[in-house]
């Protein structure tokens, strides 16, 4: 018999997420640059369907377990000390001006050379404008947070102190996954190899609460496509999600993805534009660390 998992999707964090991606507010009709575009290079390589007695993500009854399912995805993101995490979101909206928003998230973390670098790609058209795009760049470590954004052909720069140490709270996807393990139904369908690694998969079956899903009484998910691929360790190396929201007027089409690669072996150099980011910033600002 296999697994029963059990997922939620909230609707509102899915639009929030694509929709916050922005660094520094600004347009770029510039092209995406090549490390956003990079294809996470995690494989998966099906492999005989195997049973396990006991999970620590699955409870005694064979449903995901939410809380542990967050906390062994973040314990084994901290005992990997670097990994990129390749984040993906589209929100379709459909209607008599329709509105298309594409986000893509590259991040590079090492957490033991205290160090994080971020590219954003966000892509907004309308059935009646032009595509504009907006490229931003971060760069974290022990002292400063440099952030770097090109707009309209020029680049502007902010270098702020920060005694934050860098964590993995920017890219664990907490906020996703703490709501995404609650209101949708997985079966497991197989075991994988990720680089060499086990994990197993997990794939959509069914909604069972769809008012918990949409965040509406009125509204419905359907053509739902949906996985999700955790490592032995606990690790989620990948998760998708598609689906369309129906309502009374309007549909809306959203999608997300998140690969997570390179595990234990990311080394961060300084971005070239570094150093011209701290001759030309005209303000520094002392940040402490967000509270919570």
């Amino acid at each position: 018999m296999k697994r029963k998992l059990l997922i939620v999707i909230g609707v509102v964090t899915l639009v929030a997420l694509a929709g916050c991606s922005s660094i520094l507010e600004s347009t770029d009709n510039g092209t995406p640059t090549d490390i956003v575009n990079e294809t996470p290079e995690g494989t998966f390589n099906p492999t005989e369907t195997t049973e396990s007695d006991s999970t620590p993500n699955v409870n005694a009854t064979g449903n995901l377990n939410a809380s542990n399912v967050l906390t062994e995805h973040r314990n084994a993101l901290m005992e990997s000390e670097s990994y990129t995490a390749q984040i993906r979101q589209q929100t379709v909206q459909q209607g008599t001006n329709s509105l298309t928003q594409d986000v893509e998230r590259y991040h590079r973390i090492n957490l033991s050379q205290g160090v994080e670098y971020t590219q954003v790609n966000v892509r907004r058209s309308t059935s009646q404008q032009q595509p504009v795009t907006q490229t931003s760049q971060v760069y974290i470590d022990e002292n400063k947070t440099y952030q770097s954004q090109t707009a309209l052909n020029n680049t502007r720069y902010a270098v702020q102190n920060t005694s934050q140490n860098v964590s993995i709270d920017s890219t664990s996807q907490s906020q996703v996954l703490s709501v995404f393990v609650s209101s949708m139904e997985y079966t497991e369908t197989e075991t994988v190899e990720v680089n060499g690694t086990t994990a197993t998969r997990y794939d959509f079956e069914q909604v069972t609460d769809m008012q918990r899903l949409t965040q509406t009484q009125n509204q419905t998910f359907q053509n739902i496509n949906s996985s999700i691929v955790i490592q032995d360790n606990g690790l989620v190396r990948q998760f998708v999600f598609s689906g369309e929201l129906e309502g009374q007027q309007n549909s809306l089409t959203v999608s997300i993805s998140t690969a997570y690669d390179r595990i234990g072996e990311v080394s961060i150099e300084e971005p070239e534009w570094l150093e011209e980011a701290n001759n030309a910033s005209t303000k520094t600002l002392d940040r402490q660390p967000d509270s919570g």
